[in-house]
């Protein structure tokens, strides 16, 4: 059988922090009047073209593949996986999901379910942990703890990028001091 040096679930996360990347970059470069600028962000818009299309690839390796997430994953508590999600990981390393019901006695489609629902939450805490972003927040959460925390934007400004109003971000600002600990931008 053919092993990786990486998973499936460890190429898509790297793939997607590159993709993120090159958001960034077109972020900061976009609208510079500059024709280096402009340049890059046209190839930056190629290459996530087709990390785009890698990584839809990649998900569906990871759905579909044997060994697509590696036992120090399956295993890691960090990663939160409910002991039928760890289960059924476990499993799908050589059975696929037809064999894996049967063992358990369970629907097909709920252990497909059930191994896709391991596999992002995989995926997210992998995203977290190359961020530095805290565990636990929710995806808008996450988006203004980057703006705020990492990129030290004000509330009118992250309400002006996500299209919400001031006292939206104000309250994920509080939640995330709540959830995180954390006092300051400092």
């Amino acid at each position: 059988m053919y092993q990786n040096s990486s998973s499936w679930v460890d190429l898509t996360a790297e793939y997607k922090e590159s993709y993120r990347s090159l958001e960034e970059l077109k972020r900061r470069r976009k609208g510079t009047g500059s024709t280096e600028d402009t340049v890059d962000c046209e190839l930056a818009g190629s290459m996530m073209g087709e990390l785009a299309a890698t990584i839809k690839e990649l998900k569906d390796r990871s759905l579909h593949e044997f060994n697509s997430i590696s036992v120090e994953d399956i295993l890691n508590p960090a990663y939160g996986l409910t002991g039928r999600q760890r289960q059924i990981a476990l499993l799908r390393q050589e059975m696929n999901y037809y064999e894996i019901a049967n063992r358990l006695n369970l629907d097909p489609s709920s252990v497909f379910e059930t191994f896709k629902r391991s596999i992002s939450k995989i995926l997210k805490l992998k995203k977290q942990e190359q961020n530095s972003i805290p565990i636990g927040l929710s995806s808008q959460e996450e988006a203004v703890y980057i703006f705020y925390f990492h990129d030290k934007l004000r509330p009118k400004d992250i309400a002006d990028k996500m299209d919400v109003s001031i006292n939206t971000v104000k309250g994920y600002i509080k939640r995330i001091k709540q959830k995180t600990g954390v006092k300051s931008t400092q």
